[in-house]
C-alpha cells in the first residue's frame, strides 16, 4: 500500500447543513508514515443529533479546524462518533496494531471520513482511540461496536453517576421520558441487569405504538406509558403508586423537557423528613427547547435533586471514564445481556467519489428524522 484516496465530509462555519457541507478529496502516503503514526478506516460512522447541532452551529462543543487534509482554508470534519481498523502501524507504535477496531476516545475527532493519519505524540492524549474489537474477534459484531460510543455509554453513565445505593431487592424505580429513543431502549436494558425496575413514556397517538411498547418490554422495560397517561391524575396518584408500592421512584431521565419533564417529578419518590435518599431528575437533552419548570412544592417536600448530564462534557474532564464505560458496555454485550439497538444503515463503496460521499450523507441526515442513520464502509 502506497497512497490512499480518501474522502471527508467538510465545512468551514456552522450554518445550514443543506448548503455547508463539502466532500473533500485527500491522500495519504503510507510510506511517508511516521514512527508514530497509525493510518484508520472507516467502518462505520453513525449520524447523530448532537452532530447536526455542531454544524449548524448551536452546539456547545465545538468542532476542531484542521489543514491536514490539504485544503485552501481551515476546514472541520463532520461527526463525532465512528468505528475504525487500522490499517497501518509505525514502527514505535505498540498500542495498536493493524486489523484493531477502535472508536476516538474523545469528542470532535472528526469522524466522517474513510481514512485518517493520526499522530500518536499529542502529549494531551497520547492514545487516542479505544479498542473494542478486532478483526480475529468474534465476540463483537459491527452493529455492537459501531455505535458504543455515544448512546449505550450515556444510558450506563446516566445509571451508574448520579444514583449510587441502588436497592439490590429491586425496590428502586426509573422513569424516563423519550422511552422509545436509542438511550431510552439501552437504559431500561442496562436496569434490567442491575436489578432496576423502569417506566418508559413515549408520546401518545404514535401509529406504532403497539410495536413500541412490545420492542421495549421485550428489550427488558417493566411499564411503558403514554405521556397522556404519565400527565394524568390517575397515574400519578394511584396506578403509578401501585405498580411500586413500597419501592421508590428514585431516578428520572429527562430528554423532552417542557411538560414532560415537569411530569417525571411528579412520579418521583421523595419525605424530605422521613428519607435520607433524594430522588434525582437528571436532563440530558431538550427535544422540544421549552424551558424545565415544575412544582417548587414538589421539589421542596419531595427533596428531589436537578442535575444535569452531558457525555461530552464528562469525557473532556475525565477520558478515562469513557474508557472505563465502554469497556462495561462491551462486557454487557459479551455475555449477552445487552442487545444493540436496531438503526439504518447505509453502504457507501469506500473507493467512491467525494461527491457521491457527501450526497450519501445528505440523504442520511434528511432521513434522520426516521430513526437513527449509520453510513457503513465496503
Amino acid at each position: 500500500m502506497v497512497q490512499i484516496n480518501a474522502s471527508a465530509i467538510t465545512y468551514t462555519k456552522g450554518g445550514d447543513i443543506s448548503k455547508i457541507l463539502l466532500g473533500t478529496a485527500f491522500s495519504i502516503d503510507t510510506q511517508a508514515l511516521g514512527p508514530r503514526q497509525v493510518v484508520i478506516q472507516a467502518l462505520a460512522t453513525p449520524i447523530n443529533p448532537s452532530d447536526l447541532n455542531q454544524l449548524s452551529g448551536t452546539y456547545a462543543s465545538k468542532p476542531n479546524y484542521t489543514s491536514e487534509l490539504g485544503t485552501s482554508v481551515p476546514v472541520a470534519i463532520g461527526g463525532n462518533e465512528g468505528l475504525y481498523k487500522v490499517i497501518e502501524v509505525g514502527k514505535d507504535v505498540d498500542t495498536y496494531k493493524t486489523g484493531d477496531w477502535v472508536i476516538p476516545k474523545l469528542p470532535s475527532f472528526g469522524t466522517w471520513r474513510t481514512h485518517a493519519l493520526v499522530t500518536l505524540d499529542n502529549t494531551e492524549n497520547p492514545d487516542p482511540f479505544i479498542k473494542v474489537s478486532s478483526d480475529d474477534d468474534k465476540s463483537i459484531d459491527l452493529a455492537q461496536a459501531a455505535t458504543i460510543s455515544i448512546n449505550p455509554s450515556t444510558a450506563y453513565q446516566l445509571i451508574d453517576q448520579f444514583i449510587k445505593d441502588w436497592d439490590p431487592n429491586g425496590n428502586d424505580w426509573i422513569i424516563q421520558n423519550g422511552g422509545n429513543s436509542q438511550v431510552g431502549k439501552f437504559v431500561v436494558q442496562i436496569a434490567k441487569t442491575r436489578n432496576i425496575k423502569t417506566i418508559s413514556v413515549i408520546r401518545d397517538g404514535k401509529p406504532d405504538q403497539d410495536e413500541i411498547v412490545k420492542e421495549l418490554l421485550d428489550l427488558g422495560g417493566t411499564k411503558v406509558i403514554t405521556d397522556k397517561e404519565a400527565e394524568s391524575e390517575e397515574y400519578i396518584s394511584n396506578i403509578v403508586p401501585g405498580w411500586v408500592s413500597g419501592g421508590k421512584v428514585i431516578l428520572a431521565l429527562n430528554c423532552v423537557c417542557g411538560k414532560s419533564g415537569a411530569t417525571l417529578v411528579s412520579h418521583l419518590t421523595g419525605n424530605h423528613l422521613t428519607d435520607y435518599r433524594s430522588p434525582h431528575l437528571v436532563t440530558y437533552g431538550g427535544m422540544l427547547g421549552q424551558p424545565l419548570m415544575y412544582s417548587s412544592s414538589e421539589s421542596l417536600f419531595k427533596n428531589v435533586t436537578s442535575k444535569a448530564y452531558w457525555l461530552t462534557a464528562n469525557t473532556k474532564r475525565n477520558p478515562q471514564s469513557k474508557v472505563e464505560t465502554v469497556k462495561k458496555v462491551l462486557d454487557l454485550y459479551k455475555s449477552g445481556d445487552l442487545k444493540p439497538v436496531p438503526f439504518n444503515g447505509k453502504e457507501y463503496n469506500i473507493k467512491s467519489s467525494s461527491d457521491e460521499y457527501v450526497k450519501l450523507f445528505l440523504e442520511g441526515i434528511a432521513e434522520s428524522k426516521n430513526g437513527k442513520q449509520v453510513i457503513i464502509y465496503n
